[in-house]
């Protein structure tokens, strides 16, 4: 990930650094930017390993309250889905190229294209969904969300599930 950031990033990088979180660790982070990442091992940020179950949590919310934005990196789904996770930093980083919405035709999609297109494009993949839509620049499809049934709330008539680029 470091050597990543490294390639697409030219300003200043901090490893380890303690100081913005009196103590606590962020991996990498990027003054400039106000983006911080942390590179979380599956072994070593497990409750099992001492963590307490709200430790990624908290320390997103308490980097939030300084303007920073923490994205998490699990090495688990680095493994599976490594390439979107490298998509996603580049993005992060201002680095891919913008398709505006208002460039964009909105069309209802059929299942198994939403299917396909979150197994290819969200580091979960494929849901159970109700309805889809994507948008389409150029015949394209470039991003794609799904709505179901609320799973948590009967307050609410629809739950979106996935949203991909």
């Amino acid at each position: 990930v470091a050597a990543l950031i490294r390639k697409e990033y030219d300003g200043e990088i901090s490893r380890g650094n303690r100081s913005v979180l009196n103590g606590d660790e962020l991996d990498i982070y990027l003054p400039d930017k106000k983006i911080a990442f942390e590179c979380n091992g599956t072994y070593w940020h497990a409750e099992k390993s001492g963590k307490d179950r709200k430790y990624h949590l908290s320390k997103t919310e308490r980097c939030s309250e300084l303007g920073i934005r923490l994205v998490h990196i699990w090495e688990h789904d680095w493994g599976r889905c490594g390439e979107l996770y490298k998509s996603h930093i580049s993005n992060i980083l201002g680095k891919s190229s913008r398709i505006y919405a208002r460039q964009c035709v909105v069309e209802k999609l059929d299942y198994a294209v939403a299917t396909n297109f979150f197994e290819g494009n969200h580091r979960q993949g494929k849901c159970v969904h109700s309805v889809a839509f994507g948008l389409y620049n150029s015949g394209e499809l470039v991003a794609a969300i799904s709505f179901g049934k609320p799973r948590y709330s009967s307050g609410y008539q629809w739950e979106l599930l996935r949203f991909a680029k």
